[in-house]
């Protein structure tokens, strides 16, 4: 196939056009990620940079693979969770205004986790070309794959804490003695910011900093400032990395949901 525009990284064999293979489209805010899923453990990526024409070229482009499951994934700061007897209730769009205020984004609704419906933000013109071009894909929110990892591997300590770090934010899921206390996102521009949202979550629910359980994902290492900061204070952190090539860490959520 041939295509008018580039990938700025690639990493991986991508699946001829005719193959039967999973795919997951991933917005963020720098540009978007496309993750090839075939009988290989780990994805093929292509990365591309935001332009005023990439959802266009890029839609266009996964059309003409016949791929089995296609995912268009929104990873970004703005979700909220409700129960699913209240979904119905609200008017999604009033709720998205008071609690984001912003009206560059359309809004919408997931059910992936049945117990835990996601409102989340989309960027209209991501929206448009999806439904021109893969009318049939669904929408989902990084955040609904985070949370379906963290409560499949709930662990049997008293308090356990997730953090899973993206690009210029992170999720948070805090569960007391097995039941979820907390799921969020906090927006931090640099170290001090993001110290004082992780370690802010940690004390307002009063989770003991010696003896509770941390889980630390997505784009961190044992060698980041991110992690050298809370090891300062968090007597037991687990990096939930297990890949040879970095390049992988800020999807381990996804490529686990997508491989179980």
């Amino acid at each position: 196939m041939t295509t008018d525009f580039n990938p700025t990284n690639s990493f991986g064999s991508i699946p001829a056009d005719d193959a039967k293979n999973k795919i997951v489209m991933l917005d963020t805010k720098s540009g978007i990620t496309i993750l090839f899923f075939s009988d290989e453990q780990l994805p093929a990526i292509q990365m591309f940079k935001r332009t005023s024409t990439i959802n266009e070229l890029l839609f266009g482009y996964l059309k003409n693979f016949p791929l089995s499951t296609k995912k268009v994934v929104i990873n970004n700061p703005f979700f909220s969770v409700f129960p699913p007897e209240h979904v119905n209730l609200i008017n999604k769009d009033e709720l998205a205004n008071s609690i984001f205020n912003t009206e560059d984004f359309e809004v919408e609704i997931s059910s992936f986790i049945p117990s835990f419906h996601f409102l989340f933000l989309i960027d209209k013109e991501l929206k448009k070309q999806k439904t021109l071009k893969l009318p049939l894909s669904n929408y989902y929110h990084s955040a609904q794959f985070f949370l379906k990892h963290s409560l499949e591997n709930k662990s049997e300590s008293a308090q356990v804490v997730n953090l899973d770090i993206q690009e210029g934010f992170f999720y948070a899921s805090m569960f007391q003695d097995g039941d979820l206390k907390l799921i969020n996102s906090y927006r931090f521009s640099d170290i001090n910011e993001f110290g004082f949202y992780s370690l802010g979550i940690i004390k307002n629910l009063h989770f003991d900093t010696k003896s509770l359980v941390l889980n630390l994902s997505g784009n961190v290492a044992d060698d980041s400032p991110m992690f050298n900061l809370l090891k300062k204070f968090i007597v037991h952190i687990q990096l939930q990395q297990g890949y040879a090539d970095k390049i992988y860490f800020g999807f381990h959520h996804i490529i686990r949901q997508i491989n179980s």
